[in-house]
């Protein structure tokens, strides 16, 4: 099995099944011009290869996170 593979696996022992866990989830944005991690906790769950989450429209989170393509997650589990 390749590590890809390996960490797919992984989250979905511990994070797939419906399960709700609260994730640090990572995006890039801009501060003065110049890139910046943004990290926020969200409660979310692994399905399908994805993790999803919900959240009010008008919280920046949301619209931080749609117009973004990479991200990065970690969950304590």
């Amino acid at each position: 099995m390749n590590r890809y593979k390996e960490g797919i696996k992984i989250m979905e022992d511990t994070c797939g099944g419906g399960k709700d866990n609260v994730i640090a989830l990572t995006t890039i944005g801009m501060v003065y011009g110049k890139p910046c991690p943004f990290t926020r906790n969200v409660n979310a769950f692994y399905e399908d290869g994805v993790f999803l989450y919900y959240n009010h429209g008008n919280v920046r989170k949301g619209a931080s996170d749609s117009r973004k393509q990479q991200c990065s997650v970690c969950s304590s589990l």
